[in-house]
């Protein structure tokens, strides 16, 4: 993926579910290898391997997390199921806090 954003204008991503779709509560329950219809759940197995602490586990959820980061900054598209990243929260720091008044340096 980091050679395609250095060399593509657009990336587009298929099958790539967003980093949130398992704490969905309505989210669809899919075996997570599609040749073992009573196999595992993707959910199950994602979860599985971010909380896993031994050995070799691929951090599905996380790297969700990473892709929907470049995806705000790289011209870059999920396909099937279709997502967008949501924004990054407002710097409410540069914006004046809560009142949203702009910061203005104080004349002592």
């Amino acid at each position: 993926m980091t050679i395609a954003l250095e060399l593509c204008d657009r990336i587009n991503v298929y099958g790539m579910v967003a980093p949130d779709f398992c704490r969905e509560p309505q989210h669809q329950s899919v075996p997570y290898h599609y040749y073992e219809p009573r196999g595992p759940d993707e959910c199950a197995m994602y979860i599985s391997h971010e909380r896993g602490r031994r050995g070799s586990h691929h951090r599905f959820i996380t790297e969700k997390r990473v892709f929907a980061s470049w995806a705000r900054t790289f011209d870059m598209h999920f396909y099937q199921p279709d997502w967008t990243p949501p924004p990054l929260p407002a710097n409410r720091t540069l914006q004046g806090g809560a009142t949203g008044a702009p910061l203005l340096p104080q004349k002592t």
